[in-house]
């Protein structure tokens, strides 16, 4: 979801939060046989309790000291949520995979696009199956969907007031306290519930031929609004194998 903002003519800026939808891409080649590879930071089945077993998804987004890594694990479990709600065979976690989704958000961030395919001319980055290649995966079958999603814990559509001298901060009336960030946890479930009601993104989450996940996520204000540039690949037919 991007998110964008709008301000209205009182002496109090006032923003509104407006949600649109993105699209959604979905790449694949030819399967090559080699050594299945087992990623050692990955959690080998996503469920339900895997929530609780990382405490760290609780904590309110911190701008200062983002956690790229619990962002990620969010949006995976997230997505393994809507699969298990869904009757669906729940997803691998792939280092690999996360390693090629936060390659592609960070890039985002860094040249300033939003799209699958890489704006900066460079094609050893320019599509998913590109960037899976480059962390070195050596059969990607990668489906991708991208989201930029807005971290204010306000309903979508809420006007919010900006707090005058600080970045990213605002109020949901003048003078009013400070509105928290969304935790990591909500986070996940906000972007994947965004993809949800996609229909290009659900399919690649609700895919019978999904196999693994990994998840990206890079912090940056989009027009002083504290924001995230959210990447998943998923590896569909095959596990995911690598040159290493």
């Amino acid at each position: 979801m991007r998110t964008t903002s709008k301000t209205t003519p009182h002496k109090s800026l006032i923003l509104q939060i407006l949600i649109v939808t993105i699209s959604c891409i979905a790449c694949a080649s030819s399967p090559q046989q080699v050594e299945v590879y087992q990623p050692e930071q990955a959690t080998s089945k996503g469920s339900n309790t895997a929530w609780t077993e990382a405490a760290r998804l609780d904590d309110v987004i911190d701008p200062a000291q983002f956690d790229d890594a619990a962002a990620r694990a969010a949006i995976f479990y997230a997505t393994n949520e809507q699969r298990q709600k869904h009757n669906l065979p729940l997803l691998t976690r792939s280092a690999a995979l996360e390693a090629s989704s936060q390659l592609h958000a960070e890039r985002m961030k860094k040249h300033n696009f939003f799209d699958h395919i890489d704006q900066t001319g460079d094609s050893r980055f320019k599509r998913p199956d590109d960037r899976a290649r480059q962390v070195g995966v050596t059969n990607p079958h990668v489906a991708e969907n991208i989201a930029i999603e807005n971290l204010l814990s306000t309903p979508s559509g809420q006007s919010v007031f900006r707090v005058e001298g600080e970045v990213g901060v605002y109020s949901k009336t003048a003078g009013g306290p400070p509105i928290r960030l969304l935790t990591y946890a909500e986070f996940g479930r906000r972007v994947v519930n965004g993809w949800m009601n996609s229909p290009g993104h659900r399919q690649n989450i609700l895919h019978k031929d999904a196999l693994e996940l990994g998840g990206g996520a890079a912090f940056y204000y989009q027009d002083n609004f504290p924001s995230m540039y959210a990447v998943q690949n998923f590896q569909f037919f095959e596990p995911v194998t690598t040159s290493e």
